[in-house]
């Protein structure tokens, strides 16, 4: 294969055969001069190519920083989302705890309440049977002093009856006398 290389470039191209030096020289300016279009034109190509695959670089680079940034923001996002479902958790076993002590203090408060209800019923209805039985003993008191006083009131008066008579007859004879 190289011996294939070395003879093409080794012959000599059939437009080149048969031409004067000066003719030469001229194809030859002619092809250097085309050769430098080339290699400006290959340049500006390679040129343009590298800014352009810097260009591309840096705007990958660029989209895999802002991924990059996009995933942090993401998972800052579903932290502040577990954080917040986390903070709801504690402030409904907060609130439920809350009640559960309110529901437990209701309860205490209305048994306390009932209790108190119910020792008050009963000191009224103690208080009420003392009353009575303390009524029926000064009916009972009273009954006796009416009928000591009425026994007394008829003994002074018979008493007093009986020594009006005395008092009477006396003065009766000691009149006559």
């Amino acid at each position: 294969k190289k011996k294939s290389k070395e003879q093409k470039h080794s012959t000599v191209p059939t437009e080149w055969v048969g031409k004067s030096l000066e003719e030469l020289k001229e194809l030859v300016d002619r092809l250097q001069c085309d050769l430098k279009k080339a290699r400006k034109s290959r340049n500006k190509a390679q040129t343009e190519f590298a800014s352009i695959q810097s260009y591309y670089d840096v705007t990958r680079e660029n989209i895999r920083e802002l991924d990059m940034r996009v995933e942090k923001k993401d998972l800052e996002v579903e932290n502040v989302e577990e954080d917040n479902e986390n903070e709801l958790k504690v402030y409904e076993q907060k609130s439920n705890f809350i009640k559960y002590c309110h529901d437990q203090k209701l309860k205490q408060t209305k048994e306390e309440t009932d209790s108190r209800i119910k020792e008050s019923i009963e000191s009224h209805a103690n208080q009420v049977e003392r009353i009575k039985t303390s009524k029926t003993g000064l009916e009972v008191e009273k009954d006796d002093l009416e009928k000591r006083f009425l026994d007394d009131f008829s003994s002074t008066r018979t008493q007093r009856r009986d020594e009006l008579s005395r008092v009477k007859g006396q003065l009766y004879a000691n009149v006559r006398l």
